[in-house]
């Protein structure tokens, strides 16, 4: 399926939120949330595949907790630094905007869970899966940010404040981010 068809099948660009003038129903957006959210668990299941079945539930459950906490956490907070540097966007764009992101970052981790099935089960020490873990991870949040401040208006791309805005927003996401894995994946010590 390409990206045209699924310009197609869902009548809005792919990776888009929708504009400030277009109605959001937050019923639809919190299933493409939580949609994204059990995308990014085929990872975590991927992931734990080389230590058995509790660690695949365990770390099924754990990597869905930085997108979630990123959206509870940080988006009220970039919602109020937007308003503050002088960009009037409607709250449910914004939970639409951040929905959609979530959702991006959960394809592409669903996207490179079997490569990180093959190499939980292939490679020969724990290091090499904490880093490949790592690049995928990181892949799937920086992905997620990018769809993100994309599907923000216009308006949010001219402003020397925004630019500062979406840069702290940036590193506080993947603070956040860093320090949820950290703490709760059980293949970087945590959650033991």
């Amino acid at each position: 399926m390409t990206t045209s068809t699924l310009q197609i099948a869902t009548e809005t660009p792919f990776g888009s939120a929708p504009l400030a003038g277009a109605a959001v129903d937050l019923r639809v957006e919190a299933r493409r949330f939580l949609g994204g959210l059990a995308l990014a668990s085929s990872f975590g299941l991927a992931l734990g595949l080389r230590f058995g079945l509790v660690s695949m539930a365990a770390h099924a459950a754990a990597v869905p907790l930085a997108p979630l906490a990123v959206g509870a956490l940080g988006a009220p907070a970039f919602y109020v630094g937007l308003l503050h540097s002088g960009l009037e966007i409607d709250p449910r764009v914004l939970a639409a905007t951040v929905a959609g992101g979530v959702r991006i970052g959960g394809l592409v981790l669903a996207g490179l869970a079997p490569a990180m099935a093959l190499l939980a089960l292939s490679c020969e020490d724990l290091d090499g899966v904490r880093i490949y873990a790592g690049m995928g991870l990181a892949a799937g949040g920086v992905l997620g940010l990018r769809a993100i401040f994309r599907a923000l208006p216009a308006a949010a791309t001219n402003n020397a404040k925004l630019l500062l805005l979406k840069s702290c927003f940036l590193l506080f996401s993947a603070l956040l981010a860093l320090r949820v894995w950290w703490v709760a994946l059980p293949v970087f010590g945590g959650a033991r």
